[in-house]
């Protein structure tokens, strides 16, 4: 049992402390046991994570702490008892790994109104999530970002974020949410979702989910799958400004139509997806991104046609490594803008050898940056 003298000694010999770290014991908490810390003015951060006695956790226990920040992280706790921030004003709560089931059940309890009122973060990955509720969200008005990824999450009802006003980084990686509502996304302070390797799958039912979403400024969707009805998720979002596919399943090559309208586009990652032929029209209506990865996606040509100018221009990182390349004259256009351009071409030249030949057959394997292509060996330079 953690004593409340332990913490009484240590404001005492140091009344300029800001952080306080008691990790990797094994203690419980009495009521009183944090009465040390109570109204001392310069204690921002208390990290209590990996004590596997600290779960029960009894009520008002971090009641008028000033504290801003809680490690409760790494404690193998399957509850956590919602009592026990009555009346304290956190900003910043770490549950992540541990092995709740549910999410805690703030929202029950008038006691943790100011709890509620105040906290900006709460991370609870890696834990054992299978639903949320929109009643648990309920009075976390100051709630910026919420981290639910590495658990189990299957489903979650429409609008079930519209209270949380605002919502700016919603983290759901890694759960088991293989399909989306339309209108599970409906929130207008969502700036960063991410729902990498969640293998959800877009069709005609919820294509238009992040239509719903009327901030967003980034997407990380990568190991989904998407529908040819679904083409248009992206359309006409002209608030993005990064948008993250790698290893996004297309039932078709990816559709060129794509990425109409993404006025605002910064980044654009197609890791790994089936594109095989570049033609301009992918990226005709993207004038303004900076950094476009098209790595492993399949591609074997890149000539003048394969961009529109404006987007070349404005292009300061472009990753296309680990491409079949076709190493004939038709790619002589490419070799001659990267020979002229290899600080915007992220990897190339560098030893792992990314950018290597796979046809024709004579130069099957060879690295680009030895390829060499003469105009008289391709009778003349396509035009650019």
């Amino acid at each position: 049992v953690l004593e409340e003298s332990v913490f009484g000694v240590a404001t005492t010999l140091l009344p300029s402390l800001i952080g306080l770290v008691v990790n990797k014991l094994s203690f419980t908490l009495r009521n009183n046991s944090l009465e040390g810390l109570r109204g001392h003015p310069s204690l921002q951060i208390l990290d209590l994570s990996e004590n596997f006695n600290l779960c029960e956790l009894p009520n008002d226990v971090f009641r008028d702490l000033t504290l801003q920040t809680l490690y409760l992280g790494r404690c193998n706790c399957d509850s956590i008892n919602p009592k026990a921030f009555s009346n304290s004003h956190l900003l910043n709560l770490y549950l992540e790994y541990n092995r709740l089931a549910a999410f805690p059940s703030y929202a029950k309890w008038e006691e943790t109104l100011s709890f509620r009122k105040y906290l900006k973060q709460i991370y609870l990955n890696g834990n054992l999530l299978s639903q949320i509720y929109k009643e648990d969200f309920r009075g976390f008005r100051s709630l910026s970002r919420l981290i639910l990824s590495s658990n189990s999450i299957d489903k979650f009802p429409e609008g079930i974020f519209e209270e949380l006003k605002n919502l700016r980084v919603l983290n759901l990686q890694s759960n088991r949410l293989h399909t989306l509502s339309r209108y599970s996304l409906n929130s207008s302070s969502l700036r960063d979702i991410t729902l990498t390797n969640s293998r959800i799958t877009f069709d005609s039912s919820n294509w238009d989910v992040f239509q719903h979403a009327h901030r967003i400024e980034k997407i990380r969707l990568g190991k989904s799958i998407i529908q040819p009805d679904s083409h248009r998720m992206f359309q006409n979002i002209t608030t993005l400004k990064v948008l993250m596919l790698e290893r996004t399943i297309h039932q078709s090559d990816f559709p060129s139509t794509a990425f109409i309208g993404l006025s605002s586009l910064k980044e654009l990652y197609l890791h790994s997806c089936r594109i095989r032929n570049l033609e301009k029209s992918y990226f005709a209506s993207l004038k303004s991104p900076t950094k476009l990865s098209l790595q492993d996606s399949g591609i074997t040509i890149v000539d003048a046609t394969s961009f529109p100018r404006t987007l070349m221009k404005n292009l300061q990182i472009l990753n296309i490594a680990a491409n079949p390349f076709d190493c004939s004259c038709k790619l002589f256009w490419f070799i001659d803008w990267i020979n002229d351009n290899k600080n915007k071409i992220q990897s190339y030249g560098s030893k792992v050898g990314q950018y290597r030949c796979a046809s024709p057959q004579s130069k099957y394997g060879k690295w680009m940056e030895r390829l060499i292509l003469t105009p008289q060996e391709c009778l003349m330079r396509p035009p650019s």
